[in-house]
């Protein structure tokens, strides 16, 4: 009887991770793709003789992600406590809304608009992020996490290149965009996120879990995440976690709008951004994939080899972006007179943008991993923490992305990635001894 019960808590499982890993690739081809080209839309839409020109729109792309970031770090403080008080399932639909919402600016270019969507999903995405923390942490145990973290993050990470394969044909040869192409393109995002969004009230429930949640209030829910939160391991992981943010910014936001604004790349250099988000998600795919098979060998190792792994593709990237893009590329068009220390080539970029993902597939699996598994019994807190910092990171970068030179801002990754890296592989060692005798007692039962 006890087989059967196991069974289908199982089969549950494995229900809810799929459509978990489905609902999250086509809610991020949306808002991926929007994050990667809004800045090139919007700069097309503010030049008066541009055939994508919108009078009186001055709406900046990276501010508005700058934002979005600013208010899903503030959230972050109490999303254990909105969790508990609307349930799992609720806030995972609820949050994903407010990924939709954020697409519906590129349709009806606003300012005004735009920035209160931005800050809307900024405060939905901390509650989404939470929830589905908890929800991976549910619907895996020490055996299957490895697996499950991988299978998820190769689907949610695999709609960063579908997006840009499609955005690559409608933007190719175009060295501005215009109002069709911005309207056929926004529709389409918007169409599929809402899918995502829809798919998440096909969820399973998980009745395992039922009466933890029940017996968390609102009120104690916001006292433990508290205490964890200042507990020497969140402390130093918080480095690991702000560098996260950092690389996020990097390979979604300021990597194609650097390309995108470097004028050596010619008349395709539009579309060479839309090829650069796709080897962005190759890198994270195939990474996702090896890490999902490499779950037993992660078991018996560690996960350290694998965030350093993460820190030695990251200095390569920052390494090919230094030589490859001109400095003065983040702030605008370039001229052919900017120039980077090498002259920019086309596969170079390729190059760095498959390492970026390959190093955030690396870094973000095991984060997730080792709160799912380390701290099973702070899943909430964990991953509000983890997004967080990452959410105080990303939000910083994304307001100094258009202020800053490249070379600046790539001394600042590779800074926070010697932080990082030094400080998990730490918390790692430190607590491997405590998570093998407690997988060996489960074993045991």
């Amino acid at each position: 009887m006890a087989k059967i019960k196991d069974s289908k808590k199982q089969f549950v499982q494995n229900i809810n991770v799929g459509l978990m890993g489905i609902s999250f690739f086509l809610i991020f081809t949306g808002f991926f793709t929007v994050g990667g080209i809004q800045t090139l839309v919007f700069d097309s839409a503010q030049i008066a003789n541009s055939t994508g020109y919108v009078e009186g729109f001055h709406g900046d792309g990276l501010w508005s992600l700058g934002l979005c970031y600013a208010f899903f770090t503030l959230t972050n403080l109490i999303s254990p406590s909105i969790l508990a008080l609307m349930g799992l399932r609720p806030s995972m639909f609820v949050g994903a809304l407010t990924y939709v919402l954020f697409i519906v600016p590129l349709l009806y270019l606003n300012g005004i608009f735009l920035y209160i969507s931005s800050s809307i999903l900024g405060v939905g995405a901390a509650i989404f992020w939470t929830a589905q923390g908890k929800f991976l942490s549910l619907n895996s145990n020490e055996k299957t996490i490895s697996r499950n973290t991988g299978i998820f993050y190769t689907m949610l990470q695999s709609s960063y290149c579908v997006g840009n394969v499609f955005v690559y044909f409608y933007f190719r040869g175009k060295s501005e965009i215009d109002k069709e192409t911005r309207d056929i393109v926004s529709s389409v995002l918007l169409s599929v996120a809402s899918l995502g969004s829809l798919l998440i009230l096909l969820y399973r429930p998980t009745p395992w879990a039922d009466k933890e949640e029940e017996d968390q209030t609102v009120y104690s829910a916001l006292k433990d995440h508290a205490k964890f939160f200042f507990t020497i391991d969140m402390i130093l992981l918080s480095f690991t976690f702000f560098y996260t943010g950092i690389l996020l910014n990097l390979w979604s936001a300021v990597y194609g709008t650097c390309i995108g604004f470097t004028a050596a790349f010619g008349d395709e250099r539009k579309g060479l951004t839309a090829i650069s988000g796709m080897f962005v998600s190759v890198g994270e795919v195939l990474g996702g994939v090896i890490i999902g098979k490499l779950g037993s060998w992660t078991h018996k190792v560690g996960r350290s080899p694998i965030i350093i792994s993460g820190f030695i593709f990251s200095a390569l990237a920052f390494i090919l972006g230094f030589i490859n893009l001109p400095n003065e590329s983040p702030l605008g068009e370039t001229t052919l007179l900017q120039t980077a220390l090498i002259d920019s080539n086309q596969y170079l970029v390729i190059i760095g943008s498959f390492l970026l993902g390959l190093a955030d597939a690396c870094i973000v699996t095991q984060c997730f991993s080792l709160m799912a598994g380390t701290f099973h019994q702070n899943t909430s807190s964990a991953f509000a923490i983890f997004h967080f910092m990452q959410g105080i990171a990303s939000s910083l970068a994304f307001f100094y992305s258009s202020l800053l030179p490249l070379y600046w801002q790539l001394l600042i990754a590779l800074i926070s990635a010697s932080l990082g890296t030094i400080t998990f592989c730490y918390v790692e060692y430190k607590n491997r001894g405590k998570e093998v005798e407690l997988k060996d007692e489960i074993s045991a039962l």
